[in-house]
């Protein structure tokens, strides 16, 4: 008896029958048909292998003692196969013991139905397994979509990273000539303080342009800090005269307070400034004209601790839980015009975090907020004022 494939209506998946037994091929092709399943037949392995690689079924329901070529080979050779390796293959047969079914998953079979078989547990395990193998293949595709827009985006940011490195050498070597040519006098000590603080942000947005412009860096900041001892103090001094352009835009008193002089920390010198500047750029962008920030640095004998106090408008309770996650933008807006991605903060934490420290914020009942870096003291050189 021949069985001619049903494959008329390629909306509906495709099942492949293989059993040498005609009656069984009847009985389980009408079974699917009336569940709107399209079905192919053959009476043993090696037609069920041939139809398999030609057809492309969605499912093989297949038996294991048939002439030519048996189950547990046919299977084999599917799944040797890139373009049938996932196709589910359940086995139906009369073989139920414990060794045949070991053997049949270990050739690659997703399930194993006994005979005698009940008509409604073929259509429940076969219409499980066709929608587990089709959110797979959906699965696959999305992968691969995003994979894509990976790699564009990389690509993306190598153009950004190469582009960008021109205006800043042009801007560097302008500081350059500009700080030369201008004579050393008491008079102009504040322009040249003022060159020197421009040169240092251009040397800033050239690291930050290395560490988050080179292909997906920003998302790898748990890897590949450079940790070394450095005095932090001069560092924290450092980040606040930065920031003092800024701040006096907005009339805004930026004010550090360090209980010690010096203070030796194991930290990555760059990264560490880029997540307080963010932290103090943060306090700013956000804080209304005419207040005042304070900085403190405070240490005990295991951590020192850097809190950064504003007089802004705080953080709703309901949004404080987003305050470190990536893209967590809040209701607050900034108070001069400014843009904010949503990003800053969450790069601050994971920075932080790849120096073994923490990060976190305070909400004074008097208002206003207080984020806070801690990084663990790593020596003893700690002087006191």
């Amino acid at each position: 008896m021949e069985f001619m494939p049903d494959i008329t209506n390629a909306k509906q998946p495709l099942v492949l029958i293989v059993d040498d037994v005609d009656e069984n091929l009847m009985l389980m092709t009408d079974v699917l048909t009336n569940d709107n399943y399209r079905t192919l037949c053959a009476k043993n392995g090696k037609e069920g292998v041939e139809m398999a690689l030609l057809h492309k079924p969605d499912i093989i329901l297949m038996d294991i003692m048939m002439p030519l070529m048996d189950g547990f080979t046919a299977t084999g050779i599917l799944k040797s196969h890139a373009e049938t390796y996932d196709i589910p293959v359940i086995f139906i047969t009369a073989l139920a013991d414990t060794h045949s079914k070991i053997e049949g998953f270990k050739q690659g079979a997703v399930d194993y139905i006994p005979k005698p078989f009940q008509v409604t547990e073929v259509i429940a395990r076969v219409n499980t397994h066709v929608k587990l193998a089709r959110l797979q293949r959906e699965l696959v595709e999305i992968n691969q979509e995003l994979e894509a827009a990976n790699e564009l985006k990389n690509k993306f940011f190598r153009i950004a990273r190469h582009d960008i490195r021109n205006p800043i050498a042009i801007l560097q070597l302008t500081l350059e000539f500009l700080k030369n040519q201008c004579p050393s006098r008491p008079a102009l000590a504040d322009f040249q303080h003022k060159l020197d603080l421009m040169y240092r942000a251009s040397a800033q947005i050239e690291q930050i342009a290395d560490n988050y412009l080179d292909n997906d860096h920003i998302f790898s900041l748990m890897e590949g800090v450079n940790l070394k001892p450095k005095e932090i103090i001069s560092l924290v001094r450092q980040v606040v005269e930065d920031c003092q352009p800024y701040a006096e835009q907005k009339h805004i008193l930026l004010d550090l307070n360090a209980e010690i002089s010096a203070l030796e920390v194991l930290l990555d010198k760059s990264r560490f400034q880029q997540a307080l500047i963010n932290i103090v750029g943060n306090a700013i962008k956000f804080s209304p004209h005419n207040t005042r920030i304070d900085v403190n640095v405070k240490c005990d004998q295991s951590r020192v601790n850097i809190y950064v106090r504003d007089q802004g408008p705080g953080i709703l309770e309901e949004e404080r839980s987003r305050l470190f996650q990536e893209f967590g933008k809040l209701s607050n807006k900034p108070t001069g015009g400014e843009t904010s991605s949503g990003l800053g903060l969450w790069i601050c934490h994971k920075i932080i975090e790849a120096q073994n420290g923490e990060v976190g914020a305070d909400f004074p009942e008097g208002g206003g907020s207080i984020f806070w870096i801690s990084l663990p003291v790593t020596s003893n050189v700690l002087q006191l004022k």
